[in-house]
């Protein structure tokens, strides 16, 4: 003869089965949350002239990859990509993902890209300093950061004009001296492929690099990696994504006085 169940028999099952409402209603929130997200970015982006790019360009991915690869086993994927199209240059907002860790890492979320014709640049990475502090450490970091971790990929191959190829280097920087240049020196730090250090020396003038200069100001702070036909600002600092249009385009136009700077 069967001996009803206890309490605890009757309240374990409804204690799971809340458990998986629960987790499902949460699951369904942050699917919500994240499509109401990319359709509010959707519509800025539109707002400032970008159209999405679908499925994301292959040959946007190869530039944004040579440009933030640190080591050779690095793998990216583009989530998102939206282009802007002007005469002389294509702008581009994009979320780039690392996926060679278990743990992806995004990157470019604070970043614009310009590709330009016009553009034929060493291997450079140019950053605004930050006196005192966190952040001269966070200088100091980088200068470790960049040779140490750098890749060892394959000489760079020189880009003749109408050549698909791209550049490539093995990115191994070294910082570039700017004695000659004392107040430009004081405010920007500049690292270079070490074999472009000749092409950097002779292509970054007095003037391009005081045109950059505003990359050490504390609204604008501010990075450049760049090289052949590919420029990437990126915001170091206001941690958060571009929230607003006004937020997004400041950097829109920071990245055309980028490339203003190094055309």
């Amino acid at each position: 003869m069967d001996t009803p169940g206890t309490a605890a028999d009757i309240l374990t099952p409804m204690l799971i089965l809340l458990v998986i409402i629960a987790f499902a209603g949460l699951l369904a929130l942050a699917f919500w949350l994240e499509k109401s997200r990319r359709e509010d970015r959707k519509r800025l982006l539109d707002r400032l002239g970008f159209e999405e790019v679908l499925p994301p360009s292959s040959a946007f991915l190869q530039r944004a990859g040579q440009l933030y690869r640190r080591r050779p086993q690095q793998k990216f994927e583009l989530q998102a990509l939206f282009e802007k199209r002007t005469p002389r240059a294509v702008y581009y907002y994009f979320s780039l993902v690392e996926t060679s860790q278990n743990d992806k890492s995004w990157l470019g979320s604070k970043a614009i890209g310009v590709v330009s014709p016009d553009l034929n640049l060493p291997r450079l990475h140019i950053a605004g300093r930050s006196p005192g502090g966190m952040g001269e450490a966070v200088e100091q970091f980088a200068q470790w950061a960049l040779p140490q971790n750098a890749a060892r990929a394959p000489d760079r191959v020189s880009k003749r004009p109408g050549s698909s190829a791209q550049p490539r280097w093995k990115n191994r920087f070294v910082v570039m001296d700017l004695a000659a240049f004392p107040e430009i020196n004081s405010r920007l730090k500049v690292m270079v492929d070490e074999d472009d250090q000749v092409a950097a020396r002779n292509y970054l003038t007095r003037e391009r690099l005081e045109r950059l200069a505003w990359l050490a100001s504390a609204r604008d702070q501010g990075k450049i990696e760049c090289g052949g036909d590919c420029i990437i600002l990126e915001r170091t600092v206001n941690a958060d994504n571009p929230a607003t249009e006004e937020d997004l385009q400041a950097l829109l136009d920071d990245a055309g006085k980028a490339w203003t700077a190094l055309v």
